[in-house]
């Protein structure tokens, strides 16, 4: 495998110093992310199951940035041990076109354990790093027509365009 050896007392430590600096950050407003039972029940009997390695793995993120792999190709079999042998817990989609970005995904979900966490940056809608879908005017432009519904209208659509690529972080 072409990928580097990275052993798991680094990724603990590198994971505990980004959690405590993402601690220091403001939170905007609070979200109500609280489970049913079925949900709560599933979280814990999969992290029963999981060994320390596999729970470091979820804490875990590989970035892809093509748009075609070939099943044989190097890439591909690269990301198939990350996804299926380590159990990384996510991806970043960092560029691609709409239909092999979305094939992609349901690829590599199916190839998962542990359902992955797919996000990019789309923060100028999904045409930021998909070729093929919607790009809005840059951040600035927003903010200068001064209308919320605009930046709702915008935020909706790149949810909805993101989530029909299996994306369900657009950063």
């Amino acid at each position: 495998m072409r990928l580097c050896k990275i052993s798991i007392k680094s990724i603990i430590l590198i994971s505990f110093a980004a959690l405590g600096a993402a601690g220091c950050a403001r939170v905007a407003a609070k979200l109500d992310l609280s489970f049913g039972t079925d949900e709560f029940n599933w979280v814990n009997r999969m992290m029963r199951k999981m060994s320390i390695e596999e729970k470091v793995g979820q804490m875990v993120a590989w970035q892809y940035n093509r748009n075609f792999y070939n099943a044989d190709s190097d890439t591909m079999k690269d990301l198939e041990d990350l996804i299926a042998t380590h159990g990384i817990g996510g991806l970043v989609v960092f560029a691609g076109n709409v239909y092999e970005t979305a094939h992609l995904a349901n690829a590599f979900q199916r190839m998962a354990k542990v359902p992955l966490l797919i996000a990019s940056d789309f923060e100028r809608g999904v045409a930021n790093r998909i070729a093929g879908s919607t790009l809005f005017p840059n951040m600035m432009s927003i903010g200068a027509a001064d209308s919320a519904d605009l930046a709702y209208r915008m935020g909706k659509i790149t949810a909805e365009e993101g989530r029909a690529l299996g994306v369900h972080d657009p950063g």
